[in-house]
């Protein structure tokens, strides 16, 4: 199971999958193995926040990853966050119901860009409330009681970006990373200096975890990508996580 975040134009999930499946990079097609059969969902093309951010999952039906045919919450049942003012904000999530074996549980997608924006020296923009604006607060803190009420029940883990201020909210799901695990990169400081990402889990899906988790910081450049009026520039500034459980 795989999240991705950030994505654009809102068929870039679509494009990935299929060239999962029917690969045309020459780097793909070396892949050893089974390539595997890859299916994706994305959230709405445009988000309650007024913001055009698409978040998605992609899962391998051939390593067991099943879709539960369940009606899915709305996308934009968000977290309620506080900064402490009384002001609140709605952040984006995109859940969905799936199963591996016999490990039936509920995945969160979020990704928190107030904080994010806030803590790279960068406004957050209005948001468009019934014809109007109104501008985010600072920091946008979730709490882990919504989090809980959309799952229904299941067992949860929250993958994605909370920001870093943000990330110690959810004291009531455990992450699976340590917390001195940076999650960002970048040319100056290509071992990170936040902690912004990760995976939170339920108790009982952390009673699965084997221990096995990371942060990914290999191949995440490329000479073929700008930086700045040079080359060889990231990604993204976030790396990839992840996390492993028994599914039986």
């Amino acid at each position: 199971l795989v999240v991705s975040q950030r994505s654009w134009p809102h068929t870039s999930v679509s494009q990935l999958c299929l060239e999962l499946n029917e690969p045309t990079v020459p780097l793909v097609q070396s892949w050893a193995g089974q390539h595997g059969d890859w299916e994706c969902v994305t959230s709405a093309e445009r988000q309650p926040d007024g913001g055009r951010e698409i978040l998605g999952f992609l899962w391998n039906r051939a390593a067991g990853v099943e879709l539960l045919p369940l009606p899915a919450p709305p996308d934009c049942a968000g977290m309620i966050p506080s900064n402490g003012t009384g002001a609140s904000c709605r952040v984006p999530l995109l859940v969905r119901q799936f199963k591996v074996g016999a490990f039936a549980f509920t995945a969160v997608n979020v990704h928190n860009s107030v904080n994010e924006m806030r803590q790279c020296g960068r406004p957050s923009p209005p948001v468009d409330v019934t014809g109007g604006t109104v501008e985010l607060p600072a920091t946008c803190t979730p709490t882990t009681e919504p989090v809980l009420r959309v799952a229904g029940g299941w067992p949860v883990l929250v993958l994605g970006g909370l920001g870093a201020q943000a990330a110690s909210a959810l004291g009531g799901l455990p992450s699976v990373l340590p917390p001195e695990a940076f999650t960002d990169i970048g040319k100056e400081k290509p071992g990170g200096s936040r902690a912004a990402d990760g995976v939170w889990v339920s108790s009982s899906v952390k009673e699965r975890h084997t221990g096995g988790s990371a942060v990914v910081r290999a191949g995440l450049s490329s000479a073929w990508i700008p930086d700045g009026w040079a080359w060889g520039g990231f990604v993204s500034d976030h790396c990839p996580v992840w996390a492993e459980f028994f599914t039986d």
